[in-house]
């Protein structure tokens, strides 16, 4: 290939469509690799920039899931960007996601990562209600992968999740030690 960036994708299990951690896994995707300042970048801070970018995404579907981390960085940095992104997700258990979590003295300095993932689902939501395609491919979905289920309300469940429910699903999905990391690396060009 000719590229000069190497990209790693870095793949766990994560719940079904149905299961009750859902919401939780959907959030945390949310939360540590989209919008402005995405969780997953703590783990590249210091002297050098390990990784170019970050961003995630839960993949649900009827019988398992699987949560995905992409990352982008120079060659050289392939390898150690990976370990410190595996790091990270080890460590995502013990987080702190709300300003709940907080003493009421710090809560005021804090960013809450939970309540502007739940802003941004919530946005997401309305805004695929208001395109005909996509409420369609919603419905469809829904249709398909929780019959049989008990019925379910995204908007009531996303608003009742918690910080905790983010720790124990990151405990379950995100700490353990099964990864599948796949890498593209660029071809070394002879020297001539």
């Amino acid at each position: 290939m000719d590229i000069e960036r190497a990209y790693v994708i870095i793949g766990l299990l994560a719940p079904p469509f149905n299961h009750e951690d859902y919401y939780a896994v959907d959030l945390l995707a949310h939360i540590l690799g989209r919008g402005v300042n995405p969780l997953l970048n703590f783990a590249f801070q210091g002297r050098r920039r390990l990784a170019e970018s970050v961003s995630t995404r839960y993949v649900s579907l009827k019988y398992g899931g699987a949560f995905l981390v992409y990352l982008t960085a120079k060659p050289g940095n392939i390898h150690a960007a990976e370990n410190a992104a595996i790091k990270f997700l080890k460590r995502t258990r013990s987080l702190r996601y709300s300003k709940k979590d907080f003493l009421q003295k710090n809560e005021s300095i804090v960013f809450d990562y939970l309540e502007s993932a739940k802003s941004r689902t919530r946005l997401r939501s309305e805004q695929a209600g208001e395109k005909g395609l996509h409420s369609a491919v919603s419905y469809a979905r829904y249709m398909l992968l929780a019959a049989g289920a008990k019925k379910m309300n995204y908007k009531r469940s996303i608003h009742e999740t918690n910080s905790s429910h983010l720790r124990d699903a990151a405990g379950r999905y995100l700490s353990g030690k099964k990864y599948v990391v796949v890498s593209l690396v660029p071809h070394k060009k002879n020297k001539k």
